[in-house]
């Protein structure tokens, strides 16, 4: 049982073990008539605790985790200091030793394990290298600032912001002749695991959230239930949660309006250092973000190879320049185990894919206006439930406000007509009313 994650990840293993070193991309692999242009990163954070313990959990109450539930553990805080060490052995000397806040951009979900997985891992990128960065001789650390939004307003990296479109393709997907058989041939898996958790599981999704805790608890030498030893490492469990990632864009539209907007952000990043208008000292975006983060993208370019992505799994989306033929290229990797990346080829283009190529193969999932497709253009389309109380409340409430000035003029012609019944008085509030 202490070997989950090698079973689970046994795949992906044997290609370290076979691929040969072209197939990975190693830190000094740039060809000499390449030069790299721009690097965007996208990684999973570290190792954290269950997020939603099952209702028959023996572990459920929060004091078996003193981090909180969700909560980074050590062991992933570790995890990113580490990347963030492989990060500057791989782009020292592209990037600068020392944090430029002009060179690196940083973008986290709004979620206490993203951004703390984000300090980590810049932690181990930029250590203070003087004494001009080194600001509390007893701290090799510096403050390195991480952008996000609030997570209802995200479309990029926590995925959260309202798409009734997308809703609508969801629930679509969800009542389709594939997901009817997908759960028509694991009921009895499905029925087995709600008697024994304590909790409805009625599709892959809901066995990926079991899974979870299964998993995690086990990884900290948590005795789980006999019930879920028997399935824990099963193939069929296994399956469908790496299903229940596929499932977040199974069809083009769906690509389109969950992993769209990030790709369309990456591509436009790249296009603008082509063209000169990014500012020349960017040289590094970096985003943290989650599993559905990484798997929404990867499985948005045809790349997700149904193995969820572990903890700290990075992607690595490089813009290069051939210097004799003044062409830019893009190169994707993956780095989801201690190993350097793999590159990984985008159908229809090779290794090395040409921009304006990796642009033309993946204009079909890139949203041209993502709230008008979303049908979040006009007010009119949200003029249903809820809306139309708020729409009501607010006609009143404008009503009201306009009545008190009228009251006012109305009270003040009648006062100008009478003789006033009060002297004015001055008030002044005392010591202890001020």
């Amino acid at each position: 049982m202490r070997h989950l994650q090698w079973l689970f990840h046994w795949i992906t293993f044997l290609c370290l073990i076979f691929c040969s070193e072209n197939d990975a991309i190693s830190s000094d692999s740039i060809d000499s008539d390449l030069s790299l242009e721009l690097v965007q990163l996208l990684f999973r954070h570290g190792d954290r605790n269950p997020i939603d313990p099952y209702p028959n959990d023996p572990y459920k109450n929060e004091s078996f985790w003193p981090e909180g539930f969700g909560q980074l553990t050590s062991r992933g805080k570790m995890q990113h200091y580490r990347l963030g060490q492989y990060l500057r052995k791989r782009y020292d000397g592209f990037i600068s030793r020392d944090y430029n806040p002009y060179e690196i951009a940083v973008q986290s979900s709004d979620v206490d394990r993203a951004l703390m997985s984000a300090s980590t891992n810049l932690a181990g990128l930029y250590p203070p290298v003087d004494n001009f960065s080194t600001w509390n001789q007893n701290l090799t650390w510096q403050p390195i600032p991480i952008h996000s939004l609030a997570s209802q307003l995200d479309n990029k990296l926590r995925l959260n912001e309202s798409c009734p479109r997308y809703d609508e393709l969801r629930s679509q997907f969800r009542a389709s002749d594939i997901m009817h058989q997908v759960n028509e041939e694991n009921k009895d898996l499905y029925e087995y695991l709600t008697n024994h958790s304590g909790r409805s599981i009625h599709d892959p999704q809901q066995v990926d959230y079991l899974y979870d805790v299964l998993y995690i608890e086990n990884l900290y030498h948590r005795k789980v239930p006999d019930w879920a030893s028997k399935i824990l490492t099963s193939v069929q469990m296994q399956n469908l949660t790496a299903f229940s990632f596929k499932m977040i864009t199974f069809t083009t539209e769906m690509k389109r309006l969950k992993g769209g907007p990030l790709i369309k952000e990456l591509i436009e990043h790249m296009s603008e250092r082509i063209s000169g208008k990014l500012d020349k000292r960017r040289k590094l975006f970096m985003y943290s973000a989650h599993d559905t983060t990484v798997a929404t993208l990867l499985n948005s370019l045809d790349l997700y190879d149904m193995i969820p992505p572990p903890y700290a799994s990075l992607v690595l989306v490089e813009l290069l320049k051939n210097t004799t033929s003044n062409q830019y290229f893009v190169r994707i990797g993956y780095k989801n185990t201690t190993q350097d990346p793999f590159i990984l080829t985008l159908p229809g283009c090779p290794q090395l894919c040409l921009f304006d190529d990796f642009v033309k193969l993946t204009k079909p999932i890139i949203p041209d206006d993502w709230n008008a497709e979303c049908r979040k253009a006009g007010f009119v389309q949200y003029l249903g439930g809820s809306y139309i109380g708020l729409l009501i409340g607010g006609i009143l409430t404008m009503m009201l406000v306009l009545a008190v000035p009228v009251m006012v003029c109305i009270r003040h012609r009648r006062n100008a007509q009478e003789p006033p019944r009060y002297p004015y008085l001055h008030l002044q509030m005392d010591d202890e009313e001020a």
